[in-house]
């Protein structure tokens, strides 16, 4: 019985194994790092979450962003993008892109070299991605506590809003800030290449 009971243990760790590389190869192959905004645009044009549901007898279409949040007659809507942000199988299959955005040690200060990978995701939403809406999901590596990672996932993809918001005029309400923390890696933390590329905010297209 002992032998079996070490045998189960052994099996379920290389189960465990197994699960965690096929995810992390499966989103690393899913997920792209366009850096100029044709790409960027051309990444996000897919089919969105909304825009296959109905709610309340309006469908979501770009022509009903301008007053999404706040009219009486839209409140459907509006829970419905919001119960979308908390569904992670509706995020897992929206368009979606990788952004590398290099931030100051320990830090939310988004350093210069990254501002101009910025300004191609603000030409992209001020352009042919102005009436569409945005999870921007934060992710670290796994270096520090989980907590702190969580809370700092969440300061980092503030300042990219806060900067698109700002330089861009784009609306708050077109971008949603979400943070995952060190839960959700493309690669392995145990090298630099891959901690640099769990390091990163996510634009996800949820309309």
């Amino acid at each position: 019985m002992r032998y079996m009971r070490r045998f189960c243990g052994i099996v379920l760790a290389l189960l465990n194994v197994f699960l965690y590389t096929t995810v992390s190869i499966h989103a690393e192959e899913e997920l792209t790092f366009p850096t100029t905004a044709e790409e960027i645009i051309e990444a996000l044009s897919g089919e969105t979450p909304a825009s296959k549901k109905s709610w309340g007898g309006l469908q979501a279409s770009s022509n009903n962003n301008s007053d999404l949040f706040g009219r009486s007659d839209k409140q459907g809507m509006t829970r419905g993008l919001a119960a979308i942000v908390e569904d992670e199988r509706e995020l897992e299959q929206a368009p979606k892109v990788g952004a590398l955005i290099l931030f100051k040690y320990n830090s939310s200060d988004i350093q210069e070299v990254s501002l101009p990978l910025l300004r191609e995701y603000g030409k992209a939403l001020k352009g042919a991605l102005r009436d569409a809406i945005f999870v921007l999901g934060g992710h670290t590596d796994s270096k520090g506590s989980e907590e702190y990672n969580l809370m700092l996932s969440e300061r980092r993809a503030e300042s990219v809003k806060t900067f698109l918001v700002a330089e861009y005029q784009i609306s708050e309400r077109q971008l949603i800030v979400k943070p995952y923390g060190e839960v959700r890696p493309i690669k392995s933390n145990s090298t630099s290449e891959g901690r640099a590329l769990n390091r990163r905010v996510e634009f996800i297209r949820i309309k």
